[in-house]
């Protein structure tokens, strides 16, 4: 419970005159005690009527939203009549109680009659608000008519519904007073209610003809030629494969044969391990899968990582006096590798190939390169 004394909420009018001679009341108003206040209720009065009280004195206990807070007497006095019994509400400043002096005659005391008249006049001047709003809202006068009744001789444009609907609701025959502002002279709703003064005239926006956005905000497609020229841009940018060229000049027997060799020994090398199942598989005439070198790929729907294959093309370019693949003589390569024959000087080169990028793709193409120039150190296990 919070005790508050409101000395300022208290005000006192002189000269309401009991029968006694010398008596003056006093007006106890509903005090405000928060500055959000607008309305309280009476939940007690500590004080009945007649009782005499001194300054501090709790009168009444006062309820509002947020609490219930204790009202004391400002000053000595007795409460000579209750007007605002308990349980009620009232706003801010409503007349609740009546406080006289010690000694004054309380038989007579009424309750003011500028308190009694306020509330009537308070009901008259609602009423006469309340007269006044519907007819400023009328607007003009309605008188409907009917569509044969329109003049539509000085139209340009035809009258939409919404329009035919206002001018028959509101009587407008002569509608070539309407001063139109639509595309191509047409009668917009809008014209109809500033002409009846219902709204201020205002102008329509301009007409949009079309859907499309601003040319410069128009992204234009390419053509087959330029999106493939791109293409080629972005392969060279980021390589997809290696390749190496190989002079051919030592070997002395087929070059896809021995190519094929030094694959899986170059695999080997690089593994440093021994390598189980199939490590180079002929996949054309020139074109070989190797295994064991690619990194694998995990593969997201089973969870697991699967075994990558890197793929070897090899193509022969044949030099002048080269004798192609078929023409040569196939040479025992135990037998060539011992010295028996000596190294024909063919001038072919090979071009390698291989569809990887990373370090062992690099170290695979160059060991292969160092078989070519050094065959006698291919030595098969």
């Amino acid at each position: 419970m919070y005790r508050i004394n409101r000395l300022n909420k208290i005000i006192k009018v002189s000269g309401f005159h009991t029968l006694a001679p010398c008596s003056a009341i006093s007006r106890f108003n509903l005090p405000a005690m928060s500055p959000t206040m607008t309305e309280g209720t009476i939940h007690k009065w500590k004080k009945q009527e007649g009782e005499t009280f001194s300054a501090g004195d709790v009168l009444l206990e006062l309820e509002t939203d947020k609490a219930q807070i204790d009202v004391e007497a400002p000053e000595d006095g007795v409460l000579a009549k209750i007007i605002l019994k308990e349980g009620n509400k009232a706003p801010v400043n409503t007349l609740i109680a009546l406080i006289a002096e010690e000694g004054d005659d309380l038989s007579n005391i009424e309750i003011p009659e500028e308190e009694k008249e306020a509330p009537a006049a308070k009901v008259e001047e609602k009423e006469q608000e309340n007269k006044k709003a519907p007819e400023a809202s009328k607007g003009p006068a309605v008188s409907p008519i009917s569509h044969h009744d329109i003049d539509t001789k000085q139209l340009k444009k035809p009258l939409s519904p919404a329009v035919l609907s206002l001018v028959l609701k509101y009587g407008i025959k002569d509608v070539g007073s309407i001063k139109p502002s639509g595309y191509g002279g047409r009668i917009l709703k809008g014209d109809v209610l500033a002409h009846l003064g219902l709204i201020a005239p205002k102008p329509a926006p301009q007409p949009n003809f079309t859907a499309a956005p601003p040319r410069d905000q128009i992204v234009f497609a390419k053509s087959l030629k330029e999106e493939k020229k791109e293409g080629e841009k972005k392969e060279d940018k980021i390589p997809k494969f290696i390749s190496k060229q190989i002079a051919m000049d030592k070997v002395q027997m087929d070059v896809t044969e021995f190519i094929h060799m030094a694959a899986e020994r170059a695999v080997k090398d690089i593994e440093k391990k021994e390598l189980k199942g199939i490590i180079v598989k002929k996949k054309t005439k020139d074109e070989w899968k190797v295994f064991h070198l690619a990194e694998p790929r995990y593969d997201f729907i089973m969870d697991r990582y699967e075994p990558r294959a890197y793929t070897l093309k090899v193509d022969v370019m044949e030099g002048k006096g080269a004798k192609s693949s078929k023409d040569q003589e196939m040479i025992d390569l135990i037998g060539y590798l011992g010295g028996q024959e000596k190294v024909k000087e063919d001038k072919n080169r090979v071009q390698v190939k291989l569809d990887g990028t990373d370090a062992k793709a690099n170290e695979f193409l160059d060991r292969i390169e160092f078989y070519v120039e050094h065959p006698d150190e291919l030595v098969l296990p």
